[in-house]
């Protein structure tokens, strides 16, 4: 999966594409391991419709109910997911990055791209 799709030296970006800075963001879990991610300055893009903005909120009571009625009824709980959700989708905005060197090698440091694939920090990658 490519998440990014390279320009051509001298070529524009797409009319309506808007400029987002990529950072890494590095962790380390209960486990021990480590984990990298690429994430985009998604709040840098302020013209992204509101029906492309998804963002899953969930009431204190609505989470209580999903664990009260399943307990009544002494039924188990189990829970799923998605891995590599993100790596997988498409991206709807229309949005461009420039590069640097530890991404894809010396050879396309300052290079612009566009984003093709759904990056965390991307407005409208949740409902990708």
């Amino acid at each position: 999966m490519i998440a990014f799709e390279l320009l051509q030296d001298g070529e524009t970006t797409p009319v309506g594409s808007k400029h987002i800075p990529i950072h890494w963001v590095f962790g380390i879990k209960f486990d021990l391991t480590r984990k990298a991610r690429l994430v985009a300055g998604g709040h840098w893009n302020k013209y992204v419709p509101k029906y492309m903005t998804y963002s899953s909120l969930v009431s204190r009571e609505s989470v209580h109910l999903c664990f009260l009625i399943p307990a009544l009824n002494d039924l188990d709980i189990r829970a799923a997911d998605i891995g590599n959700a993100y790596l997988n989708a498409n991206c709807k905005e229309r949005v461009h990055t420039t590069l640097y060197h530890v991404l894809l090698g010396p050879e396309h440091k300052d290079k612009v791209a566009l984003i093709v694939r759904a990056l965390y920090g991307l407005k409208s990658s949740g409902a990708a």
